[in-house]
């Protein structure tokens, strides 16, 4: 499996340049990237709807003011919450194959 994406920022606290590191997930990403599932939380309802690890994810739209996510996975499109989008890791979209 391919590396986490990291998402490399200048932060600005009290006048000092600081690197922040984050970690890729599914509400970072931008509706027509495509990316491969590295972690997802234990949720009763997500491996029913096609997130499981290793499975190619293409998000399609996130909705206005904090709403749902929705993403391409296994053939459908499927909408979540972004406080649940938040906690499932992508890894680059190399690894999808595109």
């Amino acid at each position: 499996m391919g590396v986490s994406l990291k998402k490399v920022a200048l932060n600005f606290i009290g006048g000092k340049e600081e690197l922040v590191e984050e970690e890729l997930t599914l509400d970072k990403l931008k509706p027509g990237d495509k990316a491969v599932i590295s972690a997802v939380p234990d949720h009763s309802l997500l491996s029913p709807l096609g997130f499981r690890i290793g499975k190619k994810v293409e998000l399609k739209t996130k909705q206005p003011c904090g709403g749902p996510v929705v993403a391409a996975v296994e053939g459908r499109n499927v909408a979540i919450g972004r406080k649940l989008a938040k906690k499932i890791e992508m890894t680059s979209g190399a690894q999808y194959g595109s």
